[in-house]
């Protein structure tokens, strides 16, 4: 791939996607890179800087300060950054897109996340599935798991191997709902059909994970929970815990509002989409093993 021709289309992407926000009234912020504690997940993994500071693995806690103060719809494009995750899909430096907005309901907002997906890859059909249906559908027995697994980790592999591969293809994304509430990461997790499920969505398109949104927790009590058991899950995969992030929580002292939809996309994997190629590299300036 012409190394110009994509960096040309990168920055015609970064600017399309300002306009989209600005036309919709939703205020661009820039929050620090570097932050006092990390945000705390058993599988992301933050690159620590020093005893004091950790390069961002998201700009949440951040945002959702501003949004606590009262700032109103906003998203960021900001680089990001995870430990170990370097492949064709990944790399360990990538830029996110994130977003809020206040009391719109799960269809409009979902509606204008495809609509900000359609700038890279067109108008498209879609097709809302629960994970309980995704199984459903399209686990087909082919992973092999070993015996030894957890049933948890046994549910991860048979996701990864056998259902996103077939999630978002004949030119239609995907959308999972209604996940599993050990799942919910930071969304609410609601009774629904006599059963507990996390508010909590993912996109897809030609077997890409490309979005993840929520129906966003917003307690500070709720919020320490959450943390404490990924915390818990971190210990029993032997990874050390991480501080917790005491000003995030303490800003969130009055909660955040009640109908509060936030996501992240990948601008990388929507611009790789955009550009047909099968490596991230492709769409970087300089990638992990050339900066």
């Amino acid at each position: 791939m012409d190394r110009f021709l994509a960096l040309r289309k990168r920055a015609e992407m970064l600017g399309a996607v300002r306009t989209f926000f600005a036309e919709r009234g939703v205020m661009e912020v820039d929050t620090p890179l570097l932050a006092r504690a990390p945000h705390v997940s058993a599988y992301i993994d933050p690159i620590e800087v020093s005893r004091e500071r950790y390069l961002v693995t998201s700009p949440e806690h951040a945002m959702k300060r501003l949004i606590a103060a009262g700032i109103g719809d906003i998203y960021q494009m900001s680089s990001v950054f995870r430990e170990d995750e370097a492949g064709s899909n990944h790399n360990p430096e990538f830029t996110m897109i994130e977003y809020y907005r206040h009391a719109m309901a799960f269809e409009p907002f979902l509606e204008e996340v495809l609509d900000l997906i359609a700038l890279f890859v067109g108008k498209k059909e879609y097709l809302v599935v629960s994970y309980d249906e995704a199984f459903e559908r399209f686990a087909d027995g082919t992973c092999d798991v070993p015996g030894h697994f957890t049933d948890e980790e046994r549910r991860f592999l048979v996701w990864a191997d056998e259902i996103e591969p077939k999630l978002g293809r004949n030119d239609t994304f995907t959308v999972i709902t209604n996940y599993p509430p050990e799942d919910a990461a930071l969304a609410q997790v609601v009774e629904e059909g006599g059963k507990q499920v996390a508010k909590r969505f993912e996109i897809y398109y030609q077997g890409k994970e490309l979005a993840n949104g929520y129906l966003e927790l917003g307690s500070k009590e709720a919020n320490q929970k959450r943390f404490e058991a990924e915390n818990q899950k971190r210990i029993a995969l032997g990874k050390p815990p991480l501080p917790l992030d005491t000003r995030f929580l303490d800003d969130l002292g009055n909660g955040l509002p009640e109908q509060l939809h936030g996501i992240a996309l990948g601008f990388d994997r929507l611009l790789m989409l955009q550009l047909g190629t099968s490596q991230i590299s492709d769409v970087l300036s300089f990638d992990w093993a050339r900066a």
